[in-house]
């Protein structure tokens, strides 16, 4: 294609510039015309500058950016604030208009300019159309990157925008460009979800193989090891961790009762799975010297655990404002929120969850997670496995409920005595805690640390679930709420089953102004074998002052 008139009287005047005098966006568009200028086989000489400076217009005048911008400005003025800009749309729409004047690279690099701060939501259709209807309308000439860029910019900007926080999803790798190493992987997956984009959007392959991996990895240590969050092989290696993995890690960490069952915990390969188990040891008996007669033979009692998975969902909303605002700031507040609510709720389930059409406690409703399964509480009270302790929580009481639990009672490391605010501090009050020959160990004497850890052997956890604002007979009546609770548990005996760790997922709501981030996950609970007096393996004390 030939050189407009335009075109070569700029060509004539860049070439007149030294290279000192010549901006960069001047390198660029010399470099375009140059190649335009080979094509048509010109020689860019002396004579070509003289000439091409003298040249009349003739109707084909380039647009100036005053130009350009009114003629963008008129075209978006109706539907930009309520659509979208698609950056590909918009490089199609305009090379088709243009004509071939000005390079597809030149026009890449002035829209990706002009729209690095600009970036409204919505349907970019009538957008882009609107841009290439009022590009040929208008133009009469040539149209230079810097002219589009410089137009573009002044009139985006003059519009009405979402907000200046908001990124379209073709912008997702930028997000972060200026916070390079402010937010883990885990974060930006979170950032990706707030923004409507995809999950892993600007995530490298590798970087999010590495997260699932270390995720992963520390999630099974987990079973063996103590729960912190700093130093090696204590949990610091799930900081980096991808977003599922993080949400998981900060459940344990926010539930002492779920890192107490992390041992117990089954991957469902499918709902409702059935679990085969041993009920019964194979039995010995004597044998005698042939000629004898053949012992009787024996074989181990079987059953099997059928988990249904249960699904839990929380919902965290965030105003426009805060969207517009503080995106990226309050990221950590929103993974505590989605974390604490999944820890809470996943121990009120194991607690106090009733399936039965009451529930045992009056006033709890429908969609409450106390509703997934039987819990703890309910199962020990069907099963009476449970110690009235009207006198208060003291050492005789708890030796009591270990020697209800039987063999289940007498490794102590199986157990975990679950206790509430009011009932913990009933237990920093024994003797029994007090000092290092007590407890057995110095490093648990509350006389050095302040803290209940262990009371004869068994560890001690605290959950705000176990309630305390019971009747004398361990239920939630509405009207006697002045009883406390207690359990011990024998771990071995219960499953925790995993079907699918969480998905995170957000929503809007226009009317109300607010966007929901939404985490949902699956669980089962069930025991080996059902509780009774003869598989003693919880326990509940209950009826004293809380």
């Amino acid at each position: 294609m030939k050189l407009t008139n335009a075109q070569r009287k700029r060509l004539a005047v860049l070439l007149s510039k030294t290279a000192l005098q010549l901006s960069p966006d001047d390198v660029a568009e010399l470099a375009t015309l140059k190649s335009l200028a080979e094509a048509e086989k010109l020689t860019l000489d002396e004579k070509f500058v003289t000439e091409a400076l003298a040249l009349e217009d003739e109707g084909d005048t380039a647009l100036t950016a005053d130009q350009l911008k009114g003629m963008v400005s008129s075209a978006l003025a109706d539907t930009l604030a309520a659509k979208g800009v698609d950056q590909a749309a918009i490089l199609k729409a305009i090379e088709e208009a243009n004509q071939g004047h000005v390079k597809l690279a030149d026009v890449q690099t002035a829209v990706k300019n002009a729209l690095a701060a600009f970036t409204p939501a919505g349907n970019a259709a009538d957008t882009a159309e609107a841009i290439k209807a009022a590009i040929a309308e208008a133009q009469k000439g040539a149209l230079t990157a810097e002219q589009l860029a410089s137009a573009l910019t002044t009139a985006l900007n003059s519009q009405r925008t979402n907000s200046k926080n908001v990124f379209p999803t073709d912008f997702g790798t930028d997000v972060i460009v200026h916070r390079k190493g402010n937010l883990t992987v885990a974060q930006k997956e979170l950032l990706n979800v707030c923004l409507g984009a995809n999950q892993r959007e600007g995530i490298d392959a590798k970087m999010f193989d590495r997260a699932i991996a270390s995720g992963t990895k520390a999630l099974d240590g987990l079973r063996a090891k103590t729960l912190t969050t700093g130093g090696a092989a204590t949990g610091a290696e799930l900081i980096p961790s991808d977003l599922s993995s993080e949400l998981q890690m900060r459940l344990y960490l926010d539930s002492p009762l779920a890192a107490a069952m992390i041992s117990q915990e089954v991957v469902m390969p499918t709902d409702t799975y059935k679990l085969p188990l041993k009920t019964s040891r194979t039995q010995y008996r004597l044998g005698s010297e042939a000629p004898g007669t053949d012992p009787v033979g024996s074989e181990p009692g079987t059953g099997l655990v059928t988990l249904d998975a249960q699904k839990l969902i929380g919902i965290a909303d965030y105003s426009y404002e805060a969207d517009e605002d503080a995106i990226v700031p309050i990221l950590p507040m929103l993974q505590d929120d989605l974390a604490l609510g999944a820890a809470d709720a996943l121990e009120d389930a194991i607690i106090n969850g009733d399936t039965t059409a009451t529930h045992m406690d009056t006033g709890t409703a429908a969609t409450a997670p106390s509703k997934l399964w039987l819990g703890l509480r309910k199962r020990a009270l069907t099963a009476t496995l449970t110690g009235n302790w009207s006198g208060g929580v003291t050492n005789a009481n708890i030796l009591g409920a270990l020697k209800v639990l039987g063999k289940w009672g007498i490794r102590r490391s199986d157990l975990v005595i679950v206790a509430g605010p009011s009932g913990y501090n009933d237990l920093v009050g024994l003797a029994e805690t007090l000092t290092a020959e007590k407890v057995g160990n110095p490093a648990l004497a509350r006389i050095l640390t302040g803290v209940a850890g262990v009371i004869y052997g068994v560890p001690i956890i605290v959950s705000e679930r176990v309630r305390e604002d019971l009747n004398a007979t361990g239920v939630y009546d509405g009207v006697t709420a002045t009883k406390g609770s207690m359990l011990i548990v024998h771990k071995p005996s219960w499953y925790l089953g995993v079907r699918r760790g969480f998905t995170v997922e957000t929503d809007m709501d226009k009317k109300k102004q607010t966007k929901s981030v939404i985490a949902s996950f699956r669980r089962a609970f069930m025991p080996k074998e059902t509780p009774s007096l003869t598989q003693k393996t919880v326990f509940l004390g209950f009826n004293f002052a809380a």
